[in-house]
């Protein structure tokens, strides 16, 4: 007999197996999701009982925990998540085919959900094919959607002003503006302490990156005189209750559209627009190539007719050019 309870933030799993109690983290704080996990457990002890080998929980379990050192926790639960959904009612491993994956990814919510699910799957696969586990992989054949790629959108010097002025009024104040001037995504801003800020050496310390690199980031004099208003001697520089809403208000009042990411991309793309080389801002955003910054690099109407004035062909001394020999 098996069940399932919440124990703090997540459900857990309990039966008897042997005579002895087994009980087990599912990792999920919905409940319609602990359900199906607890059946997936139910099917693989009986599964296990009748001899059948590569029953697939363990083997989604141990690819989870050889990949959690090296992937962030959201990624490693979102993988687990629709893996297990995926082998919903299978009994093996290599039970399930490119058919089942391709109507699996029929619910998708969003192009970009369809491609990232996808890319979970295959690399999922490719660990099992080389533990042994599988042959091949079933998703091998199933090709990713081209997206077309969206115009990165950055504030203009008033909007961001305006955006600014909002954050001033509101506890996210620091985190705006250390966003804005230094490019950081956000959970790389709102994680920071008081400690990261060096005011002597204008420079922020950015400890917890996307490429679990740490990154030393210059401050300007604006920004220094912006958090001289809000520093501390010590503890994080925001608090991240409600960061969301608190975000989405600033926006709303500054009459501005966009979120946290929208303050990275105004910081590329207004070094960029103001002649900064592209290695550079590849450096101080953090990016792995080139190739990502240059998706910041976008022109507006008036960046266009201003190139194009600059042109000159010495065109006032035509009529004194004399014709060339042949």
């Amino acid at each position: 007999m098996s069940s399932i309870y919440r124990r703090g933030e997540s459900y857990w799993y309990k039966t008897y197996h042997n005579g002895k109690e087994v009980r087990k983290s599912l990792r999920t704080k919905e409940y319609s999701e602990a359900k199906i996990f607890k059946a997936n457990l139910d099917q693989d002890i009986f599964l296990n009982k009748a001899g059948l080998s590569k029953a697939k929980s363990s083997v989604i379990e141990q690819y989870i925990d050889d990949m959690r050192p090296r992937c962030s926790p959201k990624y490693v639960h979102e993988s687990g998540r629709k893996l297990r959904m995926l082998y919903t009612g299978v009994d093996k491993l290599e039970s399930v085919n490119a058919g089942d994956i391709t109507e699996f990814l029929k619910r998708s919510t969003s192009q970009y959900d369809h491609n990232n699910t996808l890319a979970a799957f295959k690399a999922f696969f490719r660990w099992a094919v080389r533990s042994s586990l599988l042959v091949r992989s079933p998703a091998d054949n199933i090709k990713k959607i081209n997206i077309q790629e969206r115009t990165r959108k950055a504030l203009n010097p008033d909007e961001a002003a305006r955006v600014l002025f909002y954050a001033n009024k509101e506890i996210l104040a620091p985190a705006v503006a250390i966003a804005l001037y230094t490019g950081g995504r956000m959970m790389e801003v709102l994680t920071l302490d008081w400690a990261d800020v060096d005011f002597k050496a204008k420079t922020i310390t950015l400890n917890k990156t996307k490429a679990k690199k740490i990154r030393i980031m210059p401050m300007s004099d604006e920004l220094i005189k912006i958090l001289n208003r809000f520093k501390k001697p010590s503890g994080p520089i925001c608090d991240l209750h409600n960061h969301r809403r608190i975000i989405k208000r600033i926006f709303r009042n500054a009459k501005c559209i966009g979120g946290w990411h929208i303050l990275r991309h105004t910081f590329a793309t207004t070094l960029l627009r103001n002649g900064v080389d592209i290695q550079t801002v590849c450096d101080l955003c953090g990016h792995s190539s080139i190739s990502i910054t240059a998706k910041y690099i976008t022109s507006t109407p008036e960046h266009q007719a201003r190139a194009v004035n600059g042109l000159t062909f010495n065109s006032d001394n035509l009529g004194t050019i004399k014709k060339p020999r042949k």
